[in-house]
């Protein structure tokens, strides 16, 4: 009865081998900063402070629906910040070997020509893993986001146990008035411009900055 089947765990990759970061380069919003923002003074850099973990990967995903067991990655976008300023971006659209709903399209205007010949989910979520490393995961209603990726990292012995930070849940405690609390409509409220929503990596950047302003009231 005391019997446990030990799991298997796939190591953290070495270097990128399919997705490979790139330098953030923000083309909407000054880059900010929790001191820029009036927070408290900045930590210094590789240091924590014994408020917030230093590193955060803030990240957004794209689906052909709801429901993890039943549907799929499509676009995933993320951007990590370290001690306060975004620093890189993680973006790839997905193979889902599958039709795209209809009905997802009308959402986020992934047609399937547009994922023929993308990577599949396995070496895209390995490159993520080793993203991620180190880092609180920061997303807006995190558990949507966070279960597609654990389950699907699971299939391939990927396993996602980073802390979790939710922005939905910021913003409810911070903001109980607004009249809706999605991210478009935390983005307006605080000034922030998202380009091209419902897109993973813009929603994320848009995610990541208000999470940056959240960080300090």
């Amino acid at each position: 009865k005391d019997f446990v089947v030990n799991r298997k765990i796939r190591p953290t990759p070495l270097a990128y081998t399919t997705i490979h970061p790139k330098p953030f380069v923000d083309t909407t919003t000054t880059q900010m900063t929790l001191d820029a923002l009036g927070g408290s003074a900045q930590p210094q850099r590789g240091k924590q402070d014994n408020k917030t973990p230093a590193t955060y990967v803030v990240f957004d995903l794209e689906t052909t629906g709801i429901g993890e067991s039943r549907n799929h990655i499509l676009d995933i976008g993320a951007v990590k910040i370290v001690d306060g300023v975004i620093v890189e971006t993680f973006e790839s659209l997905v193979d889902p070997l599958c039709k795209i709903p209809p009905e997802s399209i009308e959402i986020h205007h992934i047609t399937d020509a547009m994922v023929a010949g993308q990577p599949t989910i396995e070496p895209v979520l390995l490159d993520f893993l080793l993203f991620v490393q180190g880092a609180t995961l920061v997303a807006h209603n995190i558990d949507f986001d966070y279960n597609f990726v654990a389950y699907h990292g699971k299939k391939f012995d990927m396993y996602f146990e980073n802390p979790r930070l939710d922005t939905l849940a910021m913003a409810r405690r911070l903001y109980p008035r607004l009249a809706n609390h999605k991210l478009g409509t935390i983005c307006e409220h605080l000034g922030i411009v998202n380009n091209t929503a419902h897109r993973a990596l813009s929603d994320a950047v848009a995610t990541a900055h208000a999470f940056l302003q959240m960080q300090t009231v």
